[in-house]
């Protein structure tokens, strides 16, 4: 396609997501980046002054059309500043955004202090939520993310959805079982990096999310609602930056040595508010001067936002052993956390991504870390497991033990997904309790795959929703004209009697047929691919009122005597 066309079709883009009410960049930086991306093929880079001793974070968001009635009050930009709060200034983080194509908006860096962490939430905050969504583009890309970046064993992704996957348009469908899907799964899997899940709304929980990210080590959280957006983002924040959490964090925490980082969450219902402290024996507040790009200050505070919000992070960075107090007045709820040493999680294939009914699920855990943090946490923490399908009854907690340590789970009784629950608490006057999970998928005994849920119904309007007409018997009848929008997450096809319209996600159009004699129109919806594209039949009936006339001749014709003086012809 010439570079020209590619610009003009951009900048058509960037007016529809206007006229949507939602925000979008600038109209000459929107410009800017299509030359761009028509010269050479890219967005944007993919990475940025990456820090090798950090972590590697990649963030998938949907922004897609459908996020806007799934969030219609941006919780997602709330959880990208809660994990970007809880990351180190030197732990790498970029922001992908994916719909029908993946656009990196904040490339892999270092998450820096608190002037880096508003630059990216800025970037993040202008994207727009446009198209359907694309599991092969965004996880082709943040493969490559990844890869530009170095990213060791332990990198993770993690991908916030609404819906069900969909290919590219005129392709789309569940992805289960699609090659270009399958494969860069398979290859993240190799290199060890993990994918966990964000599914938002009863539509995103399938066994097609459950078995993808139980082939990389990680696990689906789910959120209800958008309500639910950012407890899911802190759960998953938690586990992949190796953190212990701490439910009463009103009361002072005792951070013991040789702790990495210390973190503290607020949620304020219904506003905003702010964090004071943490301060360390009744003390002062430690500096919260800006740092060097990609480092801080020994102690410093890093706060995110920096002025408060509904959501509010303070981090510090190797801090020093004692008792740190953080006050957050009028806040809902308060949680600290904390970064050893040490990290834990499930041993590789222990517990395997896929089991079979009955049969004994083997969990693993491994210790790594500094060798002598390693033989303190050995030493001091409990383990246990156990196995949590999503229908029905969690199991029994089982104890880790031994060495290496691990136990063997109860076999499960019936097909389904689920998740291998391995939790360590940390003794103390205040237990840290630290929970890491693993997707898990039950086969039957034949390798059947789980039950597949129920299709979701499609969400179409029609306009007007009654008509009127007039007609004459034995004539041509008139033509009815119908506006469509079309289900805001897959592509449709609407019929009435002869008539049909095809309709791409969110889409509108006219639909024309014939005023019925019966006074209804009986209009039905299929979305492309079948039930199976996660769509449950739609059908509406729209009743009307049709006045129907016929010409009448009288019995007789009687035009009376012909007037004197006038010649007249017989009359029939």
């Amino acid at each position: 396609m010439p570079p020209r066309v590619q610009v003009v079709r951009r900048l058509r883009a960037g007016r529809a997501a206007r006229r949507g009410g939602l925000p979008r960049r600038p109209a000459l930086g929107l410009a800017l980046c299509s030359v761009l991306a028509a010269t050479s093929g890219c967005v944007g880079p993919l990475v940025e002054r990456v820090e090798p001793s950090g972590r590697r974070l990649v963030l998938l968001l949907d922004t897609s059309t459908s996020m806007r009635r799934s969030d219609p009050d941006g919780a997602a930009l709330l959880g990208v500043d809660l994990t970007l709060g809880l990351a180190g200034s030197r732990d790498n983080v970029a922001v992908v955004a994916y719909a029908t194509d993946a656009e990196v908006v904040v490339p892999l860096r270092p998450a820096g202090g608190e002037a880096e962490r508003e630059r990216a939430r800025a970037a993040v905050a202008e994207v727009a939520r446009n198209g359907t969504t694309d599991f092969a583009a965004a996880l082709s890309r943040a493969r490559d993310v990844l890869e530009a970046g170095g990213a060791p064993e332990g990198s993770s992704i993690v991908l916030v959805t609404d819906g069900i996957p969909f290919q590219r348009p005129r392709r789309r469908g569940l992805l289960g079982g699609v090659p270009e899907v399958d494969a860069v799964t398979d290859e993240l899997a190799r290199r060890g990096w993990r994918v966990f899940a964000i599914a938002l709304g009863a539509e995103a929980a399938t066994p097609f999310l459950t078995d993808l990210v139980a082939r990389t080590g990680g696990s689906v959280v789910p959120a209800a609602d958008g309500a639910g957006l950012v407890a899911a983002f802190e759960a998953v924040a938690v586990e992949a930056l190796g953190y212990l959490r701490a439910e009463r964090a009103r009361e002072p925490v005792q951070v013991p040595p040789e702790t990495r980082r210390l973190a503290v969450v607020a949620r304020f219902a219904g506003g905003r508010g702010e964090l004071a402290g943490p301060t360390r024996d009744g003390g002062a507040s430690p500096a919260t001067d800006e740092p060097e790009p990609g480092a801080a200050p020994t102690g410093a505070v890093i706060r995110t936002p920096p002025r408060g919000g509904p959501v509010a992070v303070a981090l510090v960075e190797d801090p020093a052993p004692g008792r740190w107090t953080a006050d957050a007045p009028g806040a809902a709820e308060v949680v600290a956390l904390l970064e050893p040493r040490f990290t834990l999680d499930f041993a590789p294939g222990r517990p395997a991504a896929e089991v079979q009914v009955g049969a004994p699920i083997p969990v693993a855990a491994r210790l790594r870390g500094d060798p002598a943090a390693v033989e303190d946490a050995r030493a001091r923490l409990r383990l246990r497991a156990r196995h949590e399908p999503d229908q029905g009854a969690a199991g029994a907690w089982v104890a880790l033990a031994g060495d290496p340590l691990e136990a063997t789970l109860p076999g499960a009784s019936a097909p389904g997904t689920g998740h291998v629950v391995l939790e360590a608490t940390l003794p103390g006057p205040q237990p840290f309790v630290l929970t890491r999970k693993r997707a898990l998928t039950v086969r039957g005994r034949e390798g059947e795959a789980p039950p597949v849920p129920a299709a979701v119904a499609l969400d179409l309007d029609v306009t007007p929703a009654t008509f009127e007409a007039t007609a004459w018997a034995d004539a041509p009848r008139p033509t009815l004209t119908f506006e469509v929008r079309g289900d805001p997450t897959r592509a449709v096809t609407v019929r009435a009697g002869d008539a049909a319209l095809d309709l791409a996600p969110g889409a509108r159009g006219a639909l024309a047929l014939r005023c019925p004699e019966d006074g209804v129109v009986r209009l039905t919806a299929t979305a492309e691919g079948g039930e199976a594209a996660g769509g449950a039949p739609w059908s509406r009936a729209l009743r009307g009122r049709v006045a129907w006339l016929r010409p009448r001749a009288p019995a007789a014709l009687d035009l009376g005597a012909t007037p004197a003086g006038v010649a007249g012809a017989p009359v029939a």
